[in-house]
């Protein structure tokens, strides 16, 4: 099933979006969504270049938080350039739901992953307004939210 959801989410989603909102032009917009896929050339600069369990958000240099942001600024350019910044970005939406049902089967993958901080509040400042522990392996994981799994039903701790 995550094969099947991963490899939907680079060619079914990105169909979707382009004849839904682009229906005048769709084909021209499905292929520069497809073209972003070219992102993961940056999976040739790993040593090694394959390896299972690993996820790219954060490891690979094209699917770091700040080449997110690049893209995330795209989004406000003009086209091709808002085109291409949805297609890197819902690209990096699809490994991230790669790297969340993977952690799901191998929590200890998780641990040793630069994707950690993705998942930490702290890093996001939200600990200076009492919110913590949300993320801890204590506690409902993020893993555990996006499918359904409740292996913990304490709702998160709050520091005041």
């Amino acid at each position: 099933m995550q094969t099947f959801i991963h490899y939907f989410s680079h060619f079914g989603v990105p169909l979707l979006i382009a004849f839904v909102f682009f229906r005048k032009e769709w084909v021209k917009v499905y292929l520069i969504l497809i073209a972003t896929m070219l992102v993961d050339l940056d999976h040739l600069l790993a040593d090694p270049i394959f390896q299972a369990n690993r996820c790219s958000i954060g490891f690979h240099p094209l699917h770091t938080y700040p080449a997110m942001a690049v893209y995330f600024v795209m989004l406000f350019l003009r086209r091709p350039f808002v085109i291409i910044g949805m297609g890197l970005l819902l690209h990096m939406f699809t490994d991230l739901i790669d790297c969340l049902m993977m952690f799901n089967n191998c929590i200890s993958c998780f641990a040793d992953s630069p994707a950690i901080g993705f998942w930490d509040f702290g890093s996001l400042g939200l600990r200076e307004f009492g919110i913590s522990g949300v993320w801890d392996f204590g506690s409902l994981g993020v893993w555990d939210i996006v499918l359904g799994q409740k292996t913990n039903p304490e709702p998160p701790t709050l520091n005041r």
